[in-house]
């Protein structure tokens, strides 16, 4: 076995032949595993960093792909900062590596090479990984064991909706209030005389992608109202804003869209933009339109969106990451992402910065 080092994006792209067909039969099949995610994430967001994939081959064949990047910072705007993490960090809620064949022998190659190019990296930032990985646990063994301590990793808790049986035994599952409030909801608007559709698509247009953004600025603006506008949403970054204009049209065409929204007298008054793989929903991103927030306009999105996906054939609903609480109304279970996370202090200049970093978060806690 050997493997070989992918740093340019000319190469990457040449690997969208074997990525999907390797990542099926991987174990870790999701969907921010998938090659075109991957690829347009960097290819937007790779300016300022160094690509680094790993391809572990043997003879003719491709054993596994480890997707990684080094992504640069600089502290407080002046000391570079170099973090060793998976493609997709920040917009991906899942991660691994994608190993088809002989799985202990090539995370080993995987992650001697991490080891080998440490005077590269600063801090090692592999996360998301998911429950059910076969990777995570002898990967975190193995940095133990090859980089010493380990830094501490908050379980992040990932809620979801296990679409088996029938909707109406599901439905009834859920608490008495939510019921209730539903019910309520579809007769306040049915009373006030507001018309209301559910729509699901398999694509989203640029009007749309206009119309969602739309949705988050007037969010924003409520909030603001409320003396809550201290939130950020991706909508407001102009390099996200491009990655979405770039994925989007891609995932159109390779049926990976999942779009629903609930208009009310023809206006959008709550969005899911979501992703479908393997009969999964994946929820990734979700908003509703403040005007309308005496009518739950989320809670009646769901409903609907759960009773097609239950009659549709999907197996799950997954809300990815972190717990919320209109999330945790719906949900049937739970998973914890796990992570590994390892500061350098090997060499002088990132023990130094990562001395400096520990001291600023000591003085953080205690004022």
């Amino acid at each position: 076995m050997e493997l070989r080092r992918i740093d340019k994006l000319k190469d990457f792209k040449q690997l969208a032949p074997i990525w999907d067909n390797l990542l099926a039969k991987s174990g870790v099949d999701n969907f921010f595993l998938c090659f075109d995610w991957l690829f347009t994430w960097w290819k937007v967001f790779g300016a300022k960093g160094q690509l680094m994939i790993l391809l572990c081959i043997d003879g003719e064949t491709t054993l596994g792909i480890a997707p990684l990047c080094i992504r640069k910072y600089r502290l407080d705007g002046l000391l570079p900062y170099n973090v060793l993490s998976f493609l997709g960090e920040g917009l991906s809620d899942y991660a691994d590596f994608i190993v088809c064949d002989r799985r202990e022998e090539v995370l080993k190659l995987f992650l001697q090479e991490v080891r080998r190019l440490r005077r590269h990296w600063h801090k090692l930032s592999l996360v998301n990984f998911p429950e059910n990985s076969p990777n995570f646990q002898f990967c975190e063994a193995r940095l133990r064991a090859l980089l010493g301590k380990l830094e501490p990793f908050e379980e992040v808790p990932c809620p979801f909706v296990t679409l088996k049986g029938e909707w109406e035994d599901y439905y009834h599952t859920l608490s008495k209030s939510l019921r209730q409030d539903i019910r309520t909801q579809h007769n306040k608007l049915k009373r006030e005389g507001i018309s209301f559709e559910f729509v699901r698509k398999s694509v989203i247009d640029e009007l749309e992608l206009g119309k969602i953004a739309n949705i988050h600025m007037k969010k924003l603006k409520y909030l603001v109202s409320k003396g809550r506008g201290n939130r950020s949403n991706m909508f407001q970054n102009p390099i996200a804003m491009s990655f979405l204009e770039e994925v989007l049209p891609v995932l159109n065409h390779s049926g990976k869209i999942d779009f629903a929204y609930i208009s009310f007298d023809g206006e959008i008054a709550a969005y899911v933009l979501g992703f479908k793989h393997n009969r999964i929903h994946y929820f990734w991103n979700t908003g509703y339109t403040p005007q309308f927030s005496n009518f739950s306009p989320g809670k009646i999105l769901l409903y609907y969106l759960i009773e097609h996906h239950f009659r549709s054939g999907y197996w799950e609903l997954d809300f990815l990451r972190v717990r919320e609480e209109y999330k945790t109304k719906w949900a049937t279970g739970e998973r914890f992402n796990h992570g590994i996370v390892i500061k350098n202090y090997k060499y002088l200049y990132p023990r130094m910065v990562n001395k400096l970093i520990g001291l600023r978060e000591i003085f953080r806690s205690v004022n």
